[in-house]
């Protein structure tokens, strides 16, 4: 898969009506950049994962679907953090479905690397996820 980059009105409905799924390492990236606080965590299919909230919703835990509103880091027009741009929304792209890129990047979530992500998250010292 190759990654993209588009503004038109269909990718921005992407992005203003939904959050898009970064891989772990991703994710310690984004922690690092001070952004823990705008993350919430999923639960899918008894799995755990962690990526950009709904506006409103920042912190939020357990959260069972990433339709749920604007991306915490959609100004309306652009991501945000287009540079650590999660991968789902590198690949996404208006001519693309959704569902090959959202398993795999879910693909990525195995092992010690997924759980010490979750773990680091768990930690008090990271504000704003409960």
């Amino acid at each position: 898969m190759r990654v993209v980059s588009c503004d038109c009105e269909a990718c921005q409905g992407m992005c203003a009506n939904s959050t898009c799924l970064p891989t772990p390492e991703q994710v310690r990236s984004l922690v690092k950049a001070g952004y823990a606080n705008r993350l919430a965590t999923y639960t899918w299919g008894g799995r755990h994962y962690i990526a950009p909230a709904p506006k409103g919703m920042e912190g939020g835990r357990d959260l069972e679907s990433t339709i749920l509103g604007a991306c915490t880091f959609f100004d309306g027009k652009h991501c945000e953090i287009h540079s650590i741009k999660p991968l789902e929304g590198q690949l996404a792209d208006h001519d693309r479905h959704w569902q090959p890129i959202r398993l795999y990047v879910m693909a990525q979530w195995k092992g010690k690397q997924c759980d010490s992500v979750l773990k680091a998250l768990d930690k008090p010292r990271v504000s704003g996820v409960q």
